[in-house]
């Protein structure tokens, strides 16, 4: 089996919490009544064999076979999996059988939003970006990605110039009118969160020039102190993501409703997108650090010309 290799942890903890959270929201009303010893054992149990039968799914699928209905073929086996763990604890515990489960619009959401997980974040990709890692980039491909680190990352600042800007605004309109001192102190530390996300941007943000001429180092130069600045700069998102959005999340779940929980499922969604952009820098500079195997012998800084584009 190839579980290991095919399978990412977090990713993996995303998929059991939204299993968990789909089976509680059919059969509960209230997070309070998962206090039940008894009650977390009911869940848990289908849970563990659905996690179980993707971990294998994971093992079995194919970079170059997998089909894109594969993540519905995931969920049905994962119902036929946790009917038949109903049916045995039927005949051995039935105590231990889930009460009353029903498609709830919570459990509903839970499941298309795991269906949905399956089919974006693949465990399978996880080889294939170990083998890109290893593929040396061309001198094409480095001053094509010259050219596009800038144009991408002044639009990557503008866009979260303005979504930071925004939620400020909102959020600051929204303070007089929260019902609760609970909801007006997590408003505010999401006010304090979005200013701290528009500082960084605008201090680590703003790209250099890329350059329209020189060779090899010219470009590899500004291509990795760019991807080191925006690696900086995704690092400090860490910063707002447990400093600010995850304090204010867990601030407004208090007291609230089974339904409402399915909220930290978006914020672990979030932390896993941070993670992959990081990710995906410090794939882009190992690959920059790796020069081609065809550049000449004796001239280690080719010149861009008509001759070799």
């Amino acid at each position: 089996m190839q579980i290991r290799q095919t399978t990412e942890t977090r990713v993996a903890l995303l998929e059991a919490f939204a299993i968990f959270y789909a089976l509680a929201a059919g059969s509960t009303d209230s997070p309070a009544s998962l206090a039940n010893p008894l009650a977390i054992a009911r869940l848990a149990i289908p849970s563990v064999v659905i996690a179980v039968v993707l971990l294998f799914r994971n093992a079995w699928s194919d970079l170059k076979t997998r089909a894109q209905s594969a993540a519905l073929v995931d969920i049905a086996f994962s119902f036929a999996a946790a009917l038949v763990s109903q049916a045995i604890l039927a005949l051995l515990k039935p105590e231990l059988l889930l009460p009353q489960y029903h498609f709830t619009r919570g459990s509903l959401i839970a499941w298309m939003f795991l269906t949905l997980l399956r089919a974006w974040f693949p465990h399978r990709l996880k080889a294939s970006r170990k083998v890109e890692a290893q593929t040396p980039i061309t001198m094409e491909r480095l001053r094509w990605n010259a050219i596009q680190f800038e144009v991408k990352i002044r639009q990557w600042s503008s866009w979260a110039n303005l979504a930071a800007a925004a939620l400020i605004g909102l959020l600051a309109l929204g303070l007089p009118f929260a019902g609760t001192l609970r909801a007006q102190i997590a408003s505010g530390i999401f006010i304090v969160g979005a200013a701290y996300v528009a500082w960084i941007v605008r201090q680590r943000g703003a790209p250099g020039a890329a350059p329209l001429g020189g060779g090899w180092k010219v470009h590899t130069h500004y291509c990795r102190t760019e991807l080191e600045r925006q690696s900086v700069l995704l690092h400090r998102l860490w910063h707002w993501y447990f400093g600010s959005l995850i304090p204010g999340v867990l601030l407004l779940l208090q007291g609230s409703t089974i339904y409402g929980c399915f909220i930290l499922t978006y914020v672990l969604l979030i932390g896993e997108l941070l993670y992959r952009a990081i990710e995906w820098v410090h794939l882009e500079i190992s690959r920059i650090d790796s020069p081609p195997d065809s550049l000449p012998e004796g001239d280690p800084d080719p010149q861009l010309t008509e001759s070799n584009l």
